[in-house]
């Protein structure tokens, strides 16, 4: 199947749309994360998912949460380049004439692959923070996860 015309520009478009929204959304998240002084040009980001697991931190325990994101920000950084270096490839595979819908799979699969990556290193800093904090702080966090079900 080849995307042409009319069809192909509004796929390409869609995707750059795509694109743009995720990387304001990442401004966004890393704006509230880093206490609204501003994003940080190095900061990592989990756009989206970050910001709600952060309304479900009380207040005491939020510094916690950001000193170990900005403790491992280096190694967050590689993963947020990776992802954003698939999507790239996914977008260059969408505007590729002929079309090839394997290859566009392939580059999709390795955003998935990338993406669950970084949450995964997100999620173990999260662990290791969490770890920290006391027993009546994590209470508090699994009643505000359990009310948001």
């Amino acid at each position: 199947m080849t995307l042409s015309g009319r069809t192909g520009t509004v796929v390409v478009v869609a995707l750059v749309v795509s694109v743009c929204l995720n990387v304001f959304i990442a401004g966004l998240v890393i704006g509230r994360v880093s206490g609204g002084r501003g994003a940080a040009p190095d900061q990592p980001t989990n756009a989206g998912g970050l910001e709600r697991f952060m309304a479900t931190v009380p207040a005491e325990a939020r510094p916690v949460i950001r000193r170990a994101m900005v403790e491992n920000r280096r190694d967050l950084q590689g993963l947020v380049a990776a992802v954003r270096e698939a999507r790239r490839a996914a977008a260059a595979a969408v505007a590729r004439e002929p079309f090839d819908p394997v290859a566009f799979q392939t580059a999709m699969a390795t955003v998935r692959e990338r993406s669950e990556a970084l949450q995964a290193e997100v999620h173990a800093i999260i662990a290791e923070a969490l770890d920290d904090l006391s027993p009546e702080l994590r209470s508090e966090m699994a009643e505000r996860w359990g009310a948001r079900q």
